[in-house]
This record gives C-alpha cells, sequence and structure tokens, in this order.
C-alpha cells in the first residue's frame, strides 16, 4: 500500500513539474511491481479503511494510459 502510494504521489508531483496536468503514463511492470501498479490505478493514494475490505475508486487510473503486467501473481502463487 505504501508503495503504491508513493507510485501516484511520485506520478502526480511530475505531472505538476512538468506542467502538463492531463499527462498520463504507461507502465510496464513484472511481477510484485505488477500488484503494485494494480493496486496504485485501483485505489489511488488512499489510505485503507479501518474496516472491512477496501473498495475499488480507481482514483489511481486517471494518472495512466495503459498498464502492463508481467508475470504477475494476480491470483497469488502455486504454493
Amino acid at each position: 500500500v505504501e508503495n503504491a502510494r508513493l507510485l501516484i504521489r511520485k506520478i502526480s508531483a511530475l505531472k505538476t513539474k512538468l506542467k502538463k496536468p492531463n499527462l498520463k503514463f504507461n507502465i510496464i511492470a513484472h511481477s510484485m511491481g505488477g500488484l503494485l501498479s494494480r493496486y496504485a490505478a485501483m485505489y489511488g493514494d488512499a489510505d485503507l479503511p479501518r474496516n472491512g475490505r477496501p473498495r475499488p475508486t480507481w482514483a489511481g487510473a486517471r494518472h495512466l494510459d495503459k498498464v502492463f503486467l508481467l508475470g504477475t501473481p494476480n491470483e497469488g502463487s502455486v504454493q
């Protein structure tokens, strides 16, 4: 969660620095990076709720154009 939040914050900061608020990024992610990128797209920089499971708002997706997941364990590992 912390790394997903950091990713969204860095993307926001870069958009501000470049003075391009509508700029969208492509992400190519492998393994755990795919989980992090997917979480960032689904929840943005929101904190985890205190009770229950988080509900996707897709808040981070507004910063992204495409996300490529390579070898990402989306449903866990075999072990």
